[in-house]
Protein backbone atom coordinates (compact mmCIF):
# COMPACT_ATOMS: atom_id res chain seq x y z
CA UNK A 1 0.00 0.00 0.00
CA UNK A 2 0.98 3.35 -1.07
CA UNK A 3 1.87 6.36 1.37
CA UNK A 4 -0.86 8.11 -0.30
CA UNK A 5 -3.27 5.92 -0.30
CA UNK A 6 -2.51 4.95 3.45
CA UNK A 7 -3.01 8.49 4.10
CA UNK A 8 -6.74 8.79 2.41
CA UNK A 9 -7.99 5.98 4.26
CA UNK A 10 -7.04 7.13 7.31
CA UNK A 11 -8.86 10.19 6.67
CA UNK A 12 -11.42 8.29 5.35
CA UNK A 13 -11.74 6.39 7.91
CA UNK A 14 -11.37 9.12 10.91
CA UNK A 15 -14.92 11.02 9.13
CA UNK A 16 -16.07 7.67 9.11
CA UNK A 17 -15.47 7.31 12.93
CA UNK A 18 -16.25 10.89 13.71
CA UNK A 19 -19.86 10.56 12.42
CA UNK A 20 -20.38 7.09 14.02
CA UNK A 21 -19.25 9.09 17.68
CA UNK A 22 -21.93 11.86 17.16
CA UNK A 23 -24.24 9.09 16.04
CA UNK A 24 -23.36 6.96 18.92
CA UNK A 25 -23.65 9.96 21.87
CA UNK A 26 -25.54 13.19 20.22
CA UNK A 27 -29.23 13.28 19.86
CA UNK A 28 -30.86 16.55 17.50
CA UNK A 29 -33.77 17.71 15.63
CA UNK A 30 -32.51 18.00 12.18
CA UNK A 31 -32.65 21.22 10.24
CA UNK A 32 -34.68 20.75 7.62
CA UNK A 33 -38.47 19.30 8.09
CA UNK A 34 -39.73 16.62 5.24
CA UNK A 35 -43.66 17.41 4.19
CA UNK A 36 -43.52 19.71 7.21
CA UNK A 37 -42.76 17.87 9.91
CA UNK A 38 -39.56 18.20 11.81
CA UNK A 39 -37.75 14.81 12.84
CA UNK A 40 -35.85 14.25 15.89
CA UNK A 41 -32.61 11.87 15.56
CA UNK A 42 -31.89 9.68 18.59
CA UNK A 43 -28.58 8.77 19.40
CA UNK A 44 -27.75 4.62 20.02
CA UNK A 45 -26.84 5.48 23.57
CA UNK A 46 -30.37 6.97 23.80
CA UNK A 47 -32.32 3.86 21.96
CA UNK A 48 -30.37 1.49 23.84
CA UNK A 49 -33.19 -0.56 25.85
CA UNK A 50 -32.81 0.20 29.78
CA UNK A 51 -33.65 -2.03 32.67
CA UNK A 52 -35.63 -0.34 35.65
CA UNK A 53 -32.54 -1.68 37.73
CA UNK A 54 -30.42 1.40 36.29
CA UNK A 55 -33.34 3.87 34.61
CA UNK A 56 -36.09 5.97 35.68
CA UNK A 57 -39.31 4.75 35.22
CA UNK A 58 -43.40 5.06 35.50
CA UNK A 59 -45.45 2.88 37.19
CA UNK A 60 -49.39 2.37 36.60
CA UNK A 61 -52.15 0.14 38.21
CA UNK A 62 -55.24 -0.46 36.95
CA UNK A 63 -58.69 -2.20 38.21
CA UNK A 64 -59.77 -3.86 35.27
CA UNK A 65 -63.54 -4.34 34.83
CA UNK A 66 -65.66 -5.64 32.17
CA UNK A 67 -67.68 -3.66 29.46
CA UNK A 68 -71.24 -2.80 29.53
CA UNK A 69 -72.54 -6.23 27.99
CA UNK A 70 -69.77 -8.39 27.88
CA UNK A 71 -70.00 -11.70 29.37
CA UNK A 72 -67.90 -12.75 32.45
CA UNK A 73 -66.73 -16.08 31.31
CA UNK A 74 -64.84 -14.18 28.47
CA UNK A 75 -62.79 -12.26 30.85
CA UNK A 76 -59.61 -14.25 31.04
CA UNK A 77 -59.30 -13.77 26.66
CA UNK A 78 -60.44 -10.19 27.30
CA UNK A 79 -57.60 -9.60 30.10
CA UNK A 80 -54.97 -11.11 27.78
CA UNK A 81 -56.21 -8.89 24.83
CA UNK A 82 -55.85 -6.12 26.69
CA UNK A 83 -52.05 -6.65 28.03
CA UNK A 84 -51.35 -7.62 24.48
CA UNK A 85 -52.80 -4.55 23.10
CA UNK A 86 -51.09 -2.08 25.86
CA UNK A 87 -47.73 -3.34 25.28
CA UNK A 88 -48.04 -2.76 21.22
CA UNK A 89 -49.24 0.69 22.27
CA UNK A 90 -46.36 1.27 24.57
CA UNK A 91 -43.81 -0.12 22.08
CA UNK A 92 -45.36 1.51 19.03
CA UNK A 93 -44.91 5.07 21.13
CA UNK A 94 -41.13 3.66 21.05
CA UNK A 95 -41.06 2.90 24.93
CA UNK A 96 -39.98 -0.64 24.26
CA UNK A 97 -38.73 -1.19 28.25
CA UNK A 98 -42.15 -1.45 29.42
CA UNK A 99 -43.51 -4.11 31.40
CA UNK A 100 -47.41 -5.24 31.42
CA UNK A 101 -48.47 -7.68 33.83
CA UNK A 102 -51.75 -8.75 35.43
CA UNK A 103 -51.94 -7.66 39.48
CA UNK A 104 -53.88 -10.40 40.89
CA UNK A 105 -57.01 -11.34 39.64
CA UNK A 106 -58.47 -8.16 38.00
CA UNK A 107 -55.93 -5.56 38.30
CA UNK A 108 -53.28 -4.55 35.73
CA UNK A 109 -49.65 -3.40 36.36
CA UNK A 110 -47.40 -1.18 34.11
CA UNK A 111 -44.05 -0.47 34.37
CA UNK A 112 -42.52 1.76 31.96
CA UNK A 113 -38.35 2.15 32.21
CA UNK A 114 -35.43 3.94 30.38
CA UNK A 115 -37.59 7.46 31.07
CA UNK A 116 -35.15 9.88 30.09
CA UNK A 117 -36.58 13.56 31.15
CA UNK A 118 -39.85 14.50 32.40
CA UNK A 119 -40.83 15.15 28.30
CA UNK A 120 -40.73 11.24 28.47
CA UNK A 121 -42.36 10.99 31.58
CA UNK A 122 -45.47 13.32 30.75
CA UNK A 123 -46.03 11.53 27.35
CA UNK A 124 -46.58 7.86 29.01
CA UNK A 125 -49.23 9.54 30.97
CA UNK A 126 -50.61 11.59 28.35
CA UNK A 127 -50.86 7.98 26.60
CA UNK A 128 -52.13 5.30 29.23
CA UNK A 129 -52.70 7.41 32.00
CA UNK A 130 -56.24 7.36 31.79
CA UNK A 131 -57.64 5.23 29.36
CA UNK A 132 -61.39 6.39 28.41
CA UNK A 133 -64.14 4.26 26.42
CA UNK A 134 -64.49 5.08 22.48
CA UNK A 135 -67.98 5.83 21.21
CA UNK A 136 -69.78 6.66 18.90
CA UNK A 137 -73.36 8.84 19.94
CA UNK A 138 -76.22 10.64 18.05
CA UNK A 139 -75.41 13.33 20.75
CA UNK A 140 -72.61 14.85 22.53
CA UNK A 141 -72.89 12.48 25.31
CA UNK A 142 -71.86 9.17 25.79
CA UNK A 143 -74.84 8.64 27.43
CA UNK A 144 -76.34 7.87 23.63
CA UNK A 145 -73.93 6.33 22.59
CA UNK A 146 -74.94 3.55 19.65
CA UNK A 147 -71.36 2.07 18.75
CA UNK A 148 -68.33 1.67 21.01
CA UNK A 149 -64.44 0.53 20.01
CA UNK A 150 -64.91 -3.13 19.58
CA UNK A 151 -66.45 -2.16 16.39
CA UNK A 152 -63.00 -0.56 14.95
CA UNK A 153 -60.22 -2.64 13.17
CA UNK A 154 -57.47 -0.43 13.25
CA UNK A 155 -56.16 3.23 14.10
CA UNK A 156 -53.92 4.69 11.78
CA UNK A 157 -52.13 8.56 11.37
CA UNK A 158 -51.30 9.72 8.03
CA UNK A 159 -50.39 12.14 6.36
CA UNK A 160 -51.45 13.58 2.73
CA UNK A 161 -49.65 16.69 0.44
CA UNK A 162 -50.54 18.36 -2.80
CA UNK A 163 -46.94 19.52 -3.04
CA UNK A 164 -47.84 22.73 -1.11
CA UNK A 165 -49.23 21.92 1.97
CA UNK A 166 -49.57 18.58 3.90
CA UNK A 167 -52.78 17.68 5.82
CA UNK A 168 -52.30 15.01 9.03
CA UNK A 169 -55.30 12.99 9.78
CA UNK A 170 -56.13 9.76 11.56
CA UNK A 171 -57.76 7.38 9.53
CA UNK A 172 -60.26 4.85 11.76
CA UNK A 173 -61.15 1.54 9.63
CA UNK A 174 -64.17 -0.63 11.09
CA UNK A 175 -65.36 -4.10 11.30
CA UNK A 176 -67.62 -5.50 9.26
CA UNK A 177 -70.29 -5.57 11.73
CA UNK A 178 -68.89 -2.41 12.56
CA UNK A 179 -69.59 -0.89 9.20
CA UNK A 180 -73.21 -1.97 9.31
CA UNK A 181 -73.53 -0.44 12.68
CA UNK A 182 -72.13 2.96 11.73
CA UNK A 183 -73.47 3.39 8.35
CA UNK A 184 -76.71 2.47 9.53
CA UNK A 185 -77.29 4.93 12.11
CA UNK A 186 -75.44 7.65 10.28
CA UNK A 187 -77.58 7.69 7.73
CA UNK A 188 -80.77 7.78 9.79
CA UNK A 189 -78.86 10.51 12.38
CA UNK A 190 -78.17 12.26 8.88
CA UNK A 191 -81.58 12.31 7.61
CA UNK A 192 -83.44 13.72 10.41
CA UNK A 193 -80.53 16.29 9.88
CA UNK A 194 -78.40 15.73 12.81
CA UNK A 195 -75.14 15.00 13.54
CA UNK A 196 -73.10 12.06 15.28
CA UNK A 197 -69.92 12.27 17.41
CA UNK A 198 -67.08 10.46 18.31
CA UNK A 199 -66.28 10.67 22.09
CA UNK A 200 -63.03 9.63 24.34
CA UNK A 201 -65.27 9.05 27.37
CA UNK A 202 -67.48 12.50 27.84
CA UNK A 203 -64.66 13.93 25.56
CA UNK A 204 -65.60 15.23 21.80
CA UNK A 205 -63.00 14.02 19.43
CA UNK A 206 -64.75 14.48 16.12
CA UNK A 207 -68.02 14.60 14.34
CA UNK A 208 -69.56 14.61 10.82
CA UNK A 209 -73.16 15.60 9.78
CA UNK A 210 -72.37 13.11 7.11
CA UNK A 211 -73.61 9.43 6.81
CA UNK A 212 -70.41 6.86 6.56
CA UNK A 213 -70.23 5.36 3.16
CA UNK A 214 -66.94 3.32 3.80
CA UNK A 215 -65.57 1.50 6.09
CA UNK A 216 -63.11 4.13 6.47
CA UNK A 217 -63.73 7.19 8.38
CA UNK A 218 -60.91 10.38 8.33
CA UNK A 219 -60.57 12.65 11.26
CA UNK A 220 -58.59 16.01 10.93
CA UNK A 221 -57.96 18.46 13.73
CA UNK A 222 -56.03 22.21 13.56
CA UNK A 223 -54.16 20.57 16.09
CA UNK A 224 -52.75 18.05 14.31
CA UNK A 225 -49.55 20.33 13.58
CA UNK A 226 -47.59 17.20 12.66
CA UNK A 227 -47.03 13.52 12.51
CA UNK A 228 -46.02 13.12 16.01
CA UNK A 229 -49.11 15.28 17.26
CA UNK A 230 -51.22 13.16 14.60
CA UNK A 231 -49.42 9.94 16.17
CA UNK A 232 -50.21 10.73 20.05
CA UNK A 233 -53.91 11.26 19.05
CA UNK A 234 -54.19 7.82 17.05
CA UNK A 235 -52.62 5.86 20.38
CA UNK A 236 -55.08 7.79 22.77
CA UNK A 237 -57.86 6.87 20.30
CA UNK A 238 -56.27 2.93 20.65
CA UNK A 239 -56.48 3.25 24.65
CA UNK A 240 -60.45 3.74 24.34
CA UNK A 241 -60.60 0.74 22.23
CA UNK A 242 -59.03 -1.45 24.92
CA UNK A 243 -61.17 -4.96 25.78
CA UNK A 244 -61.35 -4.29 29.43
CA UNK A 245 -62.18 -0.88 30.92
CA UNK A 246 -59.05 0.40 32.57
CA UNK A 247 -59.67 2.57 36.07
CA UNK A 248 -55.91 4.10 37.05
CA UNK A 249 -55.56 3.27 40.78
CA UNK A 250 -52.19 4.54 41.08
CA UNK A 251 -49.67 6.62 38.98
CA UNK A 252 -46.49 7.06 40.26
CA UNK A 253 -43.06 7.46 39.30
CA UNK A 254 -40.37 4.68 40.06
CA UNK A 255 -36.58 4.92 40.77
CA UNK A 256 -34.14 2.85 39.58
CA UNK A 257 -33.63 0.05 42.02
CA UNK A 258 -29.90 -0.50 42.36
CA UNK A 259 -30.39 3.21 42.88
CA UNK A 260 -32.31 2.63 45.83
CA UNK A 261 -30.58 0.51 46.75
CA UNK A 262 -27.16 2.23 46.39
CA UNK A 263 -28.91 5.64 47.35
CA UNK A 264 -27.87 7.06 44.06
CA UNK A 265 -30.48 9.54 42.38
CA UNK A 266 -29.33 8.33 39.07
CA UNK A 267 -26.80 5.23 38.47
CA UNK A 268 -26.79 5.73 34.85
CA UNK A 269 -24.67 8.63 34.93
CA UNK A 270 -22.43 7.29 37.24
CA UNK A 271 -22.24 4.17 35.31
CA UNK A 272 -21.56 6.20 32.16
CA UNK A 273 -18.89 8.26 34.05
CA UNK A 274 -17.19 4.89 35.20
CA UNK A 275 -17.36 3.48 31.63
CA UNK A 276 -15.50 7.12 30.10
CA UNK A 277 -12.78 6.91 32.74
CA UNK A 278 -12.13 3.26 32.08
CA UNK A 279 -12.08 3.95 28.38
CA UNK A 280 -10.03 7.24 28.71
CA UNK A 281 -7.38 5.37 30.70
CA UNK A 282 -6.98 2.95 28.09
CA UNK A 283 -6.79 4.98 25.30
CA UNK A 284 -3.86 6.81 27.05
CA UNK A 285 -2.67 3.65 28.05
CA UNK A 286 -2.24 2.06 24.33
CA UNK A 287 -0.28 5.85 23.15
CA UNK A 288 2.09 5.71 26.04
CA UNK A 289 2.45 2.13 25.73
CA UNK A 290 3.14 1.78 22.37
CA UNK A 291 3.25 5.64 20.67
CA UNK A 292 2.39 5.70 17.21
CA UNK A 293 0.97 2.03 16.68
CA UNK A 294 -0.82 2.21 20.18
CA UNK A 295 -2.79 5.06 18.49
CA UNK A 296 -4.24 3.12 15.42
CA UNK A 297 -4.95 0.56 18.38
CA UNK A 298 -6.94 3.38 19.93
CA UNK A 299 -7.99 4.44 17.10
CA UNK A 300 -9.57 0.53 16.63
CA UNK A 301 -10.73 0.83 20.12
CA UNK A 302 -13.15 3.82 19.02
CA UNK A 303 -14.04 1.82 16.40
CA UNK A 304 -14.84 -1.06 18.74
CA UNK A 305 -17.46 1.63 21.07
CA UNK A 306 -19.30 2.72 17.98
CA UNK A 307 -20.11 -0.90 16.43
CA UNK A 308 -20.93 -2.07 20.40
CA UNK A 309 -23.27 0.61 20.57
CA UNK A 310 -24.77 -0.19 17.04
CA UNK A 311 -25.47 -3.53 17.61
CA UNK A 312 -26.53 -3.28 21.42
CA UNK A 313 -29.39 -0.80 20.26
CA UNK A 314 -30.28 -2.62 16.76
CA UNK A 315 -30.25 -6.03 17.69
CA UNK A 316 -33.95 -7.17 18.85
CA UNK A 317 -34.08 -8.16 22.29
CA UNK A 318 -31.44 -7.08 23.70
CA UNK A 319 -31.63 -4.75 26.90
CA UNK A 320 -29.12 -3.75 29.64
CA UNK A 321 -29.76 -4.04 33.06
CA UNK A 322 -27.14 -4.21 35.64
CA UNK A 323 -25.75 -7.71 34.47
CA UNK A 324 -25.52 -6.10 30.98
CA UNK A 325 -23.57 -3.48 32.13
CA UNK A 326 -21.10 -6.46 33.67
CA UNK A 327 -21.21 -7.61 30.34
CA UNK A 328 -20.37 -4.44 28.71
CA UNK A 329 -17.72 -3.59 30.74
CA UNK A 330 -16.08 -7.75 30.45
CA UNK A 331 -16.12 -6.97 26.75
CA UNK A 332 -14.32 -3.69 26.68
CA UNK A 333 -12.07 -5.71 28.91
CA UNK A 334 -11.68 -8.47 26.55
CA UNK A 335 -11.03 -6.30 23.22
CA UNK A 336 -8.39 -4.45 25.17
CA UNK A 337 -6.48 -7.69 26.23
CA UNK A 338 -6.45 -9.22 22.51
CA UNK A 339 -5.21 -5.79 20.71
CA UNK A 340 -2.89 -6.44 23.93
CA UNK A 341 -1.86 -9.83 23.57
CA UNK A 342 -1.40 -8.45 19.28
CA UNK A 343 1.31 -5.69 20.04
CA UNK A 344 3.22 -7.39 22.60
CA UNK A 345 3.53 -10.27 20.39
CA UNK A 346 4.80 -7.57 17.90
CA UNK A 347 6.87 -6.56 20.43
CA UNK A 348 9.12 -10.08 21.50
CA UNK A 349 9.47 -10.76 18.02
CA UNK A 350 10.95 -7.93 17.62
CA UNK A 351 13.23 -7.71 20.21
CA UNK A 352 14.17 -11.52 18.77
CA UNK A 353 15.21 -9.59 15.72
CA UNK A 354 12.49 -9.31 13.23
CA UNK A 355 12.12 -6.23 11.33
CA UNK A 356 9.29 -4.40 12.44
CA UNK A 357 6.62 -4.95 9.82
CA UNK A 358 7.08 -8.32 9.79
CA UNK A 359 6.97 -8.31 13.56
CA UNK A 360 3.34 -6.40 13.68
CA UNK A 361 2.03 -9.03 11.08
CA UNK A 362 3.08 -12.07 13.17
CA UNK A 363 1.66 -10.46 16.19
CA UNK A 364 -1.54 -10.04 15.08
CA UNK A 365 -1.20 -13.54 13.63
CA UNK A 366 -0.06 -14.96 16.68
CA UNK A 367 -2.96 -13.66 18.72
CA UNK A 368 -5.76 -15.26 15.83
CA UNK A 369 -6.21 -18.29 17.48
CA UNK A 370 -6.71 -17.11 21.12
CA UNK A 371 -8.47 -14.31 20.28
CA UNK A 372 -11.12 -16.60 18.36
CA UNK A 373 -11.19 -19.04 20.94
CA UNK A 374 -11.91 -16.85 23.82
CA UNK A 375 -14.43 -15.29 22.16
CA UNK A 376 -16.36 -18.14 20.82
CA UNK A 377 -16.39 -19.72 24.07
CA UNK A 378 -17.88 -16.27 25.11
CA UNK A 379 -20.27 -16.24 22.35
CA UNK A 380 -21.89 -20.02 23.27
CA UNK A 381 -21.86 -18.72 26.78
CA UNK A 382 -23.66 -15.50 25.50
CA UNK A 383 -26.35 -18.04 24.14
CA UNK A 384 -27.06 -20.41 26.96
CA UNK A 385 -27.33 -17.42 29.26
CA UNK A 386 -29.94 -16.22 26.58
CA UNK A 387 -31.80 -19.16 26.79
CA UNK A 388 -32.46 -17.98 30.79
CA UNK A 389 -35.74 -17.03 31.78
CA UNK A 390 -34.19 -14.37 34.16
CA UNK A 391 -34.21 -11.43 32.43
CA UNK A 392 -30.54 -10.62 34.89
CA UNK A 393 -29.11 -13.60 32.96
CA UNK A 394 -30.63 -13.08 29.52
CA UNK A 395 -29.38 -9.44 29.43
CA UNK A 396 -26.00 -10.79 30.06
CA UNK A 397 -26.30 -13.46 27.59
CA UNK A 398 -27.03 -11.03 24.58
CA UNK A 399 -24.96 -8.43 25.33
CA UNK A 400 -21.83 -10.98 25.69
CA UNK A 401 -23.19 -12.54 22.50
CA UNK A 402 -23.22 -9.27 20.37
CA UNK A 403 -19.52 -8.08 21.62
CA UNK A 404 -18.39 -11.25 21.37
CA UNK A 405 -18.55 -10.95 17.34
CA UNK A 406 -18.16 -7.58 17.44
CA UNK A 407 -14.29 -7.80 19.25
CA UNK A 408 -13.58 -10.60 16.76
CA UNK A 409 -14.05 -8.74 14.01
CA UNK A 410 -12.36 -5.25 15.43
CA UNK A 411 -9.86 -7.10 16.79
CA UNK A 412 -8.63 -9.25 13.93
CA UNK A 413 -10.20 -7.59 10.81
CA UNK A 414 -10.17 -4.04 11.81
CA UNK A 415 -6.87 -4.31 13.43
CA UNK A 416 -5.08 -6.15 10.46
CA UNK A 417 -6.13 -2.79 8.17
CA UNK A 418 -4.94 -0.36 10.68
CA UNK A 419 -1.33 -2.42 10.70
CA UNK A 420 -1.25 -2.03 6.95
CA UNK A 421 -2.44 2.02 6.92
CA UNK A 422 0.60 2.58 9.50
CA UNK A 423 3.84 0.70 7.83
CA UNK A 424 3.81 2.72 4.80
CA UNK A 425 4.77 5.60 7.08
CA UNK A 426 7.22 3.71 9.49
CA UNK A 427 8.43 -0.41 8.58
CA UNK A 428 11.48 0.68 10.38
CA UNK A 429 11.63 2.65 13.07
CA UNK A 430 11.41 0.95 16.22
CA UNK A 431 11.50 4.14 18.11
CA UNK A 432 8.25 5.52 17.40
CA UNK A 433 6.40 1.72 18.07
CA UNK A 434 8.67 1.87 21.64
CA UNK A 435 10.15 -1.56 20.79
CA UNK A 436 13.06 -2.99 21.29
CA UNK A 437 15.84 -4.84 20.21
CA UNK A 438 16.97 -7.66 22.74
CA UNK A 439 20.11 -6.57 24.95
CA UNK A 440 19.96 -2.45 22.88
CA UNK A 441 19.00 0.59 25.10
CA UNK A 442 16.97 3.14 23.35
CA UNK A 443 17.43 5.84 25.63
Amino acid sequence: MTKNRSKMLIIFLTLILIIGLVASFVSFTYPLSIGGVKYKYSSFVNELVLGSDISEGVMFEYQANLREGADESDYDTLMTSTLTDLRDILESSGFKNSTISRNGDTGIRVEVGGIIDKDDSSEVISLIGSPKQLTFSSSASADDAFMTGEHVSKVEAKQMSNGVETVFYVEITFTDAGYDIISTKSAEIVADSGTFYMLLGDTQIGSSTEAVTTKSLSMSSESFVDMQTTEDYAIQIRTGMLPLELICTYNGEISATSGVRGNVTNPMLYIWIALGIMVVASLVFFVLRYKQIGAMAMFNMLFYIVFGLFFLQSVPLVHINLSGIFAIVLGYIMAIIALTTTLENAKREYARGKKLHTSLHQGINSSLASTITINIMLILAGIVCALMPTMAIQSFGLVTLVLGFVNIFCSQALMRLMINLYLPFNAEDDTKCNFTKEGVNND
